[in-house]
């Protein structure tokens, strides 16, 4: 919340740096906390001013879009694709997933937040738009139910 945006969320950036003319007395380091220092500047705006209305016109026509022809179209496709979870198909993403959920100690094909299932099942929750949820792969989907259980397990928010 110190650059202006209504959020906390931490940084960590490496530079590599070789000097040019081999003077390596010079710090990188000093130059760069003087640039953050100059950065910084306080939250004018809080995060629900940046949130539209649900009503707002913006919000209706992207809803309009994913439920026309190209919504329509994007869900067929996905609505096709095999089950991401069948070992049987070569699919390389599928291990990541596995290990990430180990790490939480969550089954392999627990959804808690989505209920996905092949061919575009899904039963989400009342403030998602299912319109979108209908557009994302299966591994995607799968990935929202393992930072939900994530974040439910770090008891904090992400995107704070």
């Amino acid at each position: 919340k110190k650059f202006g945006l209504p959020q906390t969320r931490q940084r960590v950036y490496m530079f590599v740096w070789q000097p040019d003319n081999g003077n390596f007395d010079d710090d990188l380091g000093d130059y760069w906390a003087a640039i953050v220092k100059h950065l910084e500047s306080d939250v004018r705006h809080s995060l629900e001013s940046f949130i539209l209305p649900v009503d707002h016109d913006n919000i209706r026509v992207f809803r309009e879009a994913l439920n026309g022809p190209a919504g329509r179209n994007t869900n067929r496709s996905i609505n096709q694709a095999p089950d991401f979870w069948d070992e049987k198909i070569s699919n390389a993403n599928l291990k990541h997933n596995k290990i990430a959920r180990q790490k939480l100690g969550m089954e392999d094909r627990a959804r808690p937040q989505t209920q996905w299932g092949p061919f575009g099942e899904m039963q989400v929750p009342w403030h998602y738009w299912l319109e979108y949820m209908k557009c994302n792969t299966q591994r995607r989907l799968d990935m929202l139910d393992v930072l939900h259980a994530s974040s439910a397990r770090d008891a904090e928010c992400h995107d704070s």
